[in-house]
């Protein structure tokens, strides 16, 4: 948890204990990981849009009334939030009762986490709509601290964590892609991306991740560069 940035290439941060044997954390124990990660989606896409392709999900776990046609992209009618694994060897997603497993939460300390996700949210959406910016969907991590409060852990509202598109494009009927997902779509569109699903669907060893062309180095850089000047206004 970042306390105060102490230099430009340094930080004081709080550390927590970490523990990854499922339901291990004692339901007294203070300044430790919560070992899940909570995913809040506000736009269908990604992963949430396969599982509705593929049919493991239908419109209505994502809000939608029955029957209605959604297409990549659309906004949800409300926060959508996804809880999965996070020491696994890929992330999982989780119902309310194994997270609950997993974690040893008390059901008063799940929802504090879930509430704390999408009071974040809230704010991350306001201040990209001032850059012309849609936030799409991200992750959060959290930790229990004094009195098994939640805290906020790792990063959040980066590049990495989140997927962010450019508002105007999205409103005239296009979508461009301003996170890593970039970088995901053309492991996608080499067929990495299925390889790799297909290998931990069963159970085997994961394909070793090809090189990116340098083209595609250079503009994830330039990418990365001037995403920072539009999420924080200061120049990189």
């Amino acid at each position: 948890h970042l306390i105060e940035m102490n230099a430009p290439d340094r930080c004081l941060a709080r550390r927590f204990e970490v523990i990854k044997e499922p339901g291990a954390i004692p339901r007294d124990m203070e300044n430790v990981f919560v070992p899940l990660e909570v995913i809040c989606r506000h736009h269908l896409s990604g992963s949430g849009w396969r599982r509705y392709t593929k049919g493991e999900a239908g419109v209505e776990e994502f809000g939608f009334e029955p029957g209605t046609e959604i297409k990549e992209g659309c906004k949800l009618p409300r926060p959508y939030l996804e809880v999965s694994t996070k020491f696994e060897s890929f992330d999982r997603l989780l119902d309310r009762e194994e997270a609950l497993q997993i974690s040893n939460l008390t059901e008063e300390e799940f929802d504090s986490i879930l509430d704390a996700v999408l009071r974040i949210d809230a704010i991350i959406e306001r201040e990209a709509g001032k850059r012309g910016l849609i936030h799409v969907d991200g992750k959060k991590e959290f930790a229990l601290g004094a009195g098994r409060r939640p805290v906020l852990v790792d990063s959040f509202g980066t590049l990495d964590e989140d997927r962010w598109w450019d508002a105007e494009t999205y409103a005239n009927g296009q979508i461009v892609s301003l996170s890593k997902e970039f970088v995901r779509e053309h492991y996608i569109d080499i067929g990495h991306h299925e390889v790799l699903y297909d290998a931990r669907e069963q159970g085997i060893e994961e394909p070793p991740i090809p090189a990116l062309p340098q083209d595609m180095i250079e503009r994830t850089a330039e990418l990365y560069a001037s995403m920072y000047e539009r999420l924080t206004g200061a120049e990189f």
